[in-house]
């Protein structure tokens, strides 16, 4: 626990802001995608954390992840029809810690990805 103060000098009003720091306990994927379609607009998809209390994490921002597309099992499909798109190969604004991660061939807690065989 650290705790964050600050005071606005002309009002002498101040804020007390409680921060904790804990241990990523589970990472669960988020997106607003149901459904990828063939060469159609990437999704993203983004990392999201929770602590052993079920507390979401406010930010992953400049963690590193590996992230990989396998195929269902299940499926008759052979291949990916999935493929990873860098935010620099995009039309997506590029956060600024995925643009430097990506600069070292890396990824970050959000990624996109596009339908390319269905």
């Amino acid at each position: 626990l650290s705790l964050i103060l600050a005071e606005e000098t002309s009002t002498g009003s101040e804020l007390r802001v409680d921060v904790f720091v804990d241990k990523i306990h589970r990472i669960a994927i988020k997106t607003t995608s149901l459904e990828l379609l063939l060469e159609e607009t990437p999704s993203t998809f983004e990392a999201v954390a929770y602590c052993v209390d079920g507390n979401t994490f406010s930010t992953l921002d400049g963690l590193q992840f590996t992230w990989t597309i396998e195929p269902d099992p299940d499926t008759p499909v052979t291949g990916s029809v999935l493929r990873y798109i860098p935010y620099s190969q995009s039309s997506y604004l590029t956060p600024p810690t995925i643009g430097e991660l990506e600069n070292q061939d890396k990824q970050g807690d959000k990624i996109l990805i596009q339908g390319i065989n269905t």
